[in-house]
């Protein structure tokens, strides 16, 4: 039976990281470096996965990691940066110093996404709109619905102009 901190199969432990283990990754970097990866664990003690520390290094250690909330400032960098990018989000993160992409990845999805849907959705249909009860700098950025806007709004005025030369 497998337990539940280690892989029978290679001997390597998953799951939480210890303070211990936290202590010797930092200590084998400031001392040497990042050289590779897959290698790393082995000489510096560690029974993790290459990937495991480097996700540990970037994401957690690694000294110039911003932490704790996000800033307006931040909030109007993702947003736009979506509207533009879509998903990528270690191109989102290098507009952020300090910020892993896996941070910026979990506060969309956890805060900013349920905020921007709600904005771009019309309570009584429920399809996207342009339209919203918001200033015009409160909104996202969202190119997409200032096409269709206008498109809506071009075809507005074709049949309007039709309308008045059959008259």
């Amino acid at each position: 039976m497998r337990t539940p901190n280690s892989d029978m199969n290679t001997g390597l432990r998953k799951g939480k990281w210890s303070h211990e283990e936290d202590q010797m990754l930092v200590a084998y970097i400031s001392r040497y470096g990042i050289w590779n990866w897959s290698q790393m664990p082995r000489f510096a003690g560690l029974s993790r996965s290459g990937k495991s520390c480097r996700l540990r290094w970037m994401n957690y250690l690694k000294p110039n990691i911003k932490r704790g909330n996000f800033s307006k400032e931040e909030d109007e960098i993702i947003l736009h940066s979506h509207s533009v990018l879509g998903n990528k989000w270690s191109a989102i993160a290098s507009k952020l110093p300090g910020r892993t992409d896996n941070d910026v990845k979990n506060y969309w999805y956890t805060h900013l996404k349920k905020r921007v849907s709600h904005y771009n959705k019309n309570p009584a249909t429920h399809e996207q709109n342009g339209e919203s009860d918001m200033d015009e700098m409160e909104q996202p950025v969202n190119h997409l619905n200032k096409l269709k806007f206008v498109k809506i709004l071009l075809s507005t005025h074709v049949v309007f102009a039709i309308l008045l030369l059959s008259m």
